[in-house]
């Protein structure tokens, strides 16, 4: 997978049969992406104009947004199953936080 800058997509990319599709694309940017242990693609973007982290799921193309912080989150990692560790930015400055990827 692979997010193109240029035109906010998120892309599958398969060399062999030399193929692409497309498994999202926004108007916002999307950046970090990361694939996690529970086969979800998770990224942070800024669609209200602070950022926050979102996930995806390739196969069926369903996104999720995972949080909804004031202040901003982003550079997620994997960290094991359901969970990515991310920098997150409040009154306080920056912290290291885990966050629950599962969605119900």
């Amino acid at each position: 997978y692979i997010a193109k800058g240029d035109k906010n997509e998120i892309l599958r990319i398969n060399p062999y049969k030399k193929s692409r599709d497309t498994i999202f694309s926004s108007s916002q940017s999307i950046n970090n992406l990361v694939y996690t242990d529970d086969n979800i693609l998770v990224f942070s973007s800024s669609k209200k104009g602070i950022s926050n982290l979102f996930s995806i799921n390739p196969e069926d193309k369903k996104i999720s947004q995972i949080t909804d912080i004031n202040t901003g989150i982003f550079s997620p990692i994997p960290a094991g199953k359901n969970s990515v560790l991310a920098i997150l930015y409040d009154n306080a400055g920056y912290k290291l936080v885990i966050i629950d990827t599962e969605i119900p």
